[in-house]
């Protein structure tokens, strides 16, 4: 189980995994479905090697009629070059943001420096795929949405099971997750992004 498991796996022989980042539709929906505006047009910020990561999620979001709107960082991204590249999506009319599981772009200073003023001159809501980027204290992810630790402790027991019955041998597949957890900075979500309170039921850590 790890963050981006289709670029480790094509380095081993015989293995199956688990993905940790959700499926970027999963995000949209959920964000979709608790406020009460549009959320057609999302925009990522991407480093170029991992662009091509981002065309099998294109498709996917299409189905839910989601648009991903990408802009591109250097390998070595600067906080200077998030704030651009947040900029340049803004100007481009997305009307959320997804901040993907890169430890490059998740580097402190690029936070502090780079996403945090840039997201705050944007005033969009933020879907993330870490719990500790939604914090109140903090005014960062609007929305994150994760793998349940346990429902991928279930999952990672019954493809042990599955390899056993095939005598050890991997399936050599990645699977999704198939239990996640909605986090909800509840404050955030009021004050900018007009919070349908009916959905709040939905939510399964509502932070205030």
């Amino acid at each position: 189980m790890t963050a981006f498991v289709d670029e480790a796996r094509a380095h081993l022989k015989d293995a199956s995994g688990i993905a940790y980042e959700v499926a970027g539709i999963t995000l949209f929906v959920q964000l979709r479905s608790l406020l009460d505006k549009q959320v057609k047009r999302v925009g990522v910020v991407v480093r170029g090697s991992m662009a091509r990561l981002i065309e099998p999620q294109r498709v996917l979001a299409a189905v839910e009629n989601f648009e991903i709107v990408v802009e591109s960082v250097p390998e070595h991204p600067t906080p200077r070059d998030v704030r651009r590249a947040v900029r340049a999506l803004r100007d481009r009319g997305v009307d959320a943001l997804w901040i993907v599981n890169d430890n490059a772009l998740l580097r402190s200073d690029v936070i502090a420096r780079g996403w945090k003023p840039a997201i705050d001159l944007a005033k969009l809501p933020v879907v993330v795929g870490v719990r500790a980027l939604v914090d109140p204290r903090v005014g960062f992810g609007t929305l994150a949405v994760t793998p349940d630790p346990t429902g991928i402790g279930v999952q990672a027991a019954s493809l042990l099971l599955d390899m056993r019955d095939n005598d050890w041998k991997a399936a050599r597949q990645t699977s999704q997750p198939v239990s996640v957890v909605t986090v909800l900075d509840v404050a955030q979500a009021r004050r900018l992004h007009h919070l349908r309170e009916t959905e709040l039921g939905n939510v399964d850590v509502a932070l205030e």
